[in-house]
């Protein structure tokens, strides 16, 4: 197995693990940022509009299922799956050492 798979098989784990495991620092840790940044953006536009419309509920009103960000919900992961992509496409393109 030459390194150029094994800096793929990495980009398993998160995006930019295998461009950390070729040493390119700046570039590996900005996959890495961007993806919890979509991971984490993701989350709260589920958690928010949930813990929102629980206390709605709890006050006897209807559900207001107006509150979930849709394009949001959309973005997030397929920003994630960009910068995966990205991150692949990257190792893929790289030269050989």
């Amino acid at each position: 197995m030459n390194n150029k798979t094994a800096y793929l098989a990495a980009n398993l784990i998160a995006p930019g693990v295998g461009q950390l495991l070729a040493k390119k620092w700046l570039l590996g840790l900005m996959m890495i940022t961007g993806g919890i940044f979509c991971i984490l953006w993701f989350t709260w536009e589920v958690a928010y509009p949930l813990y929102r419309n629980m206390q709605i509920m709890l006050d006897g009103e209807e559900m207001d299922l107006r509150l979930f960000n849709y394009r949001n919900l959309i973005l997030s992961p397929v920003f994630l799956i960009l910068i995966w992509i990205i991150s692949y496409a990257e190792i893929f393109l790289m030269k050989d050492k």
